[in-house]
């Protein structure tokens, strides 16, 4: 049975029942609040939050803007956790936009922004108030509003920054990019009002993305600069967050040739390589095509290598020359964005194990392994070495005992010929696109011949 043969996948004790707690709703028992001068803090905030108002409505001034309400940015105490729930009130109208936290675990600061309508100002001052009165109490004798006030350490007005969500790219400067704008309405009419809005501004919305609707959110894609952001937040009350645009892969796929030649260029001009080239990762596989404009800086010509010079080292079904390029960038799509220095700290060895045409011969597979391991070693002897193996046989899977080939493999990582110890990562096989049958096919798909090596460094591929 599948249960026997892997008892780590199956769970054989009785369930157990929890209520939900929410992670991120603040409050928590009043005990462990931070200990605060009950009227000298509530003095703070409202002095706080009246300069916040000031300042919101003095940024909104200079804009000419008509929003009815301004933005407002709660910060926790250190370690503390805000009362979300109590910033909210969306029968006041005001709404609870956006929550990030900053600072180590232990010490985060969370930050909170709130929309507050103008009518709706005194909300959040009586609610401090009634915490700094001193004759004023819940049942327990505990300050009224707590949980709320307690947490709280300062508030100011929300500005750019306190909008932008994303934790990779920096808020837009000059330049204008594009940008996700989520609103906090998926009506038609607020939709339509901020689109007009967008063109008085003179602000495009990219004509190929749709609009995306999610529950209580719109997503707009829009090209701005940052002093157009900027000026957004204080004309409009529908913004919740700003993020970055996320290209697919398929924005790079689609490129024309000449395209696609001149992000490579601009990638390859931004790499920067650390070390001296004394760590890689050497690739087993149908040989590497180094004629690529982004395999040539990391792989060099004297790297390249066959167990067979009658084969070439060119890769002959381009299964290699894509594992190289995982190898080398790991997520190109993300070096292609940054804009920025990407460093490198290993280089790229190829070793043909696979002829281009027909076979190995089945007792001559570890052979043949380690011998392309050994041209690369040969080459640089005191390289440091990552040996990448994503080439597996279905054929002589046996329930995870022990092949020749899986044991060649344990000898080379544990280095028996009293040479350096190798890393060597064993892809586990392909499931070969039977995925109807997930996941009880990871149950009667073994791993393959010769990750079945216990010895080895097994992972998926």
């Amino acid at each position: 049975m599948p249960e026997d043969r892997f008892p780590h996948l199956f769970l054989k004790a009785p369930p157990e029942s929890s209520g939900f707690t929410s992670v991120s709703s603040g409050g928590g028992d009043p005990a462990e609040l931070p200990d605060r001068d009950r009227k000298g803090h509530a003095d703070h905030l409202e002095r706080r939050l009246e300069q916040a108002w000031e300042n919101a409505a003095g940024r909104q001034a200079a804009a000419h803007s008509t929003r009815r309400g301004c933005y407002i940015e709660f910060v926790s105490a250190p370690g503390a956790d805000l009362a979300l729930k109590s910033l909210e009130s969306l029968t006041a109208g005001i709404r609870l936009l956006n929550v990030r936290t900053t600072g180590q675990a232990g010490a985060q600061i969370t930050l909170a922004t709130v929309f507050v309508p103008s009518d709706k100002r005194a909300h959040f001052l009586t609610k401090i108030r009634d915490y700094g009165d001193i004759s004023k109490a819940t049942p327990k004798g505990h300050p009224l509003n707590r949980p709320l006030v307690a947490c709280i350490d300062d508030i100011i007005g929300a500005v750019l920054e306190d909008f932008w969500m994303d934790h990779i790219r920096p808020v837009p400067g000059i330049d204008p990019v594009w940008v996700e704008v989520w609103l906090s309405s998926t009506d038609e009419e607020p939709i339509s009002g901020f689109r007009e809005l967008l063109e008085s501004q003179g602000i495009p919305e990219h004509e190929d993305r749709p609009l995306l609707l999610f529950p209580e959110r719109a997503v707009l894609l829009i090209f701005a600069n940052g002093g157009q952001l900027a000026s957004l937040i204080e004309l409009s009350d529908l913004i919740t967050e700003l993020r970055a645009a996320r290209e697919v892969a398929t924005f790079f796929v689609d490129l024309e040739n000449r395209e696609q030649a001149e992000w490579c260029r601009n990638l390859v001009e931004r790499l920067q390589f650390e070390g001296d080239g004394d760590v890689a990762v050497c690739i087993l596989d149908e040989g590497v095509n180094r004629g690529h404009p982004l395999l040539g800086p990391l792989l060099a010509e004297e790297d390249l290598h066959s167990y067979d010079p009658d084969w070439g080292t060119s890769d002959h079904g381009g299964h290699g020359t894509l594992m190289a390029g995982l190898a080398g960038y790991g997520d190109l799509q993300a070096a292609l964005e940054s804009g920025g220095v990407v460093r490198l700290g290993h280089r790229l060895e190829s070793a043909k194990i696979l002829p281009p045409i027909g076979e190995n011969p089945q007792h001559l597979w570890g052979h043949v392994t380690a011998q392309g391991i050994s041209r690369a070693q040969i080459e640089a002897p005191d390289r440091k070495r990552v040996v990448c193996l994503a080439v597996t046989a279905r054929e002589t899977r046996d329930a995870g005992h022990p092949t020749s080939w899986s044991a060649e493999l344990d000898s080379l990582a544990a280095a028996v010929d009293g040479t350096r110890r190798r890393l060597i990562v064993v892809s586990a096989g392909n499931v070969d696109g039977n995925w109807k049958e997930y996941p009880a096919e990871n149950v009667t798909n073994e791993v393959h011949d010769p990750a079945q090596a216990w010895n080895a460094l097994s992972v998926g591929a």
